[in-house]
């Protein structure tokens, strides 16, 4: 709990927080490729990592999380067309899949 001023000017309690899990790198490319295979056309129309995320969204709440799994079993070449979906979310956003240095 965090007390922060308001908008309206006033001191309110807030709940912070914090994540405890998220999708990994690996994950969020099954998600891309079960609907964009072609690299080069998702290449040309998500350029920014928020189209990326929007687009990701909108594949795990269509699919669903339990369709991921079977992504391999749907693609054509899978682990070709992963690694280079994975090498060009790294390249858009280079913290992905990394840790925390301490």
């Amino acid at each position: 709990m965090a007390t922060k001023l308001s908008v309206n000017g006033s001191y309110m309690e807030y709940i912070v927080i914090k994540p405890t899990f998220g999708f990994s790198v690996e994950t969020l490319a099954d998600a891309l490729l079960l609907y964009d295979d072609d690299m080069v056309k998702f290449k040309a129309k998500y350029k920014s990592w928020a189209k990326i995320i929007s687009r990701v969204n909108y594949i795990i709440l269509e699919e669903g999380l339990s369709r991921l799994d079977y992504a391999g079993e749907n693609i054509d070449d899978y682990n070709n067309k992963q690694k280079e979906m994975i090498a060009y979310l790294k390249s858009v956003n280079p913290l992905i899949g990394t840790t925390k240095q301490k």
